[in-house]
């Protein structure tokens, strides 16, 4: 059972054909009453239209489609529910959603510079990138292609590569020789051994990263 969210999320989009659809269906899901009816219906009423299309997907559709006593479609209530919450986990990690008031997914326009419309073509040119959004996609396509020819050509020849017969072909990745430790590694592990005794760097690690991130990378 997934548990109603203790605070609202605004979730928007800067896209508003797909984004606005996706979010329609997030709301559906929060409201309080939704939450009431989860506990009585197993699957939509008939009358509310339910966005399918880039929400459901894949092996998805058989299990949120379902037929009734008169042979209608309905939508497995909680089936939907997954879908969409796949779908705004998949969005937020691409920016095509954002939370309003949230650091790590807030507004991709907030990660430009202040002056980005009016000195636009000169970020551009620092990076070496086109305006033109066609070129831009012909130059990645053709930079995939190229590395993906080069990964090809020299597996063959590759010790640490084998293409198994496993389900049609599984690539087989043999463990690379173990590198020397860094000079700056191991004198940094001696000083903490010497004043912390019982304690790893590992674990130095996970407390920094644990009291850094309230602060640094969710608000």
């Amino acid at each position: 059972m997934i548990r109603p969210p203790q605070l609202p999320l605004e979730v928007d989009c800067n896209l508003p054909t797909f984004g606005h659809c996706l979010i329609d269906s997030h709301a559906r899901n929060c409201f309080p009453i939704g939450f009431l009816l989860r506990r009585i219906l197993h699957t939509y009423p008939a009358e509310i239209e339910v966005p399918m299309e880039s929400i459901v997907r894949g092996p998805w559709q058989e299990t949120v489609t379902e037929r009734d006593a008169q042979g209608g479609t309905r939508i497995n209530r909680l089936a939907y529910e997954m879908c969409v919450l796949l779908a705004v986990r998949e969005r937020l990690r691409s920016k095509e959603l954002w939370v309003s008031g949230a650091d790590r997914y807030r507004n991709p326009n907030e990660d430009l510079p202040a002056d980005f419309a009016r000195e636009r073509e000169t970020y551009y040119t620092a990076l070496n990138l086109s305006r033109d959004a066609q070129t831009f996609i012909d130059q990645l396509k053709q930079e995939m292609e190229e590395e993906l020819t080069r990964l090809n050509d020299g597996m063959e020849s590759n010790e640490h590569v084998r293409i198994l017969t496993k389900d049609g072909g599984w690539i087989s990745l043999s463990p690379l020789p173990v590198q020397p430790e860094p000079a700056n590694l191991t004198a940094l592990k001696a000083r903490m051994l010497e004043r912390w005794p019982l304690t790893s760097l590992l674990d130095v690690f996970k407390e920094a990263d644990l009291l850094a991130c309230p602060i640094f990378c969710t608000k």
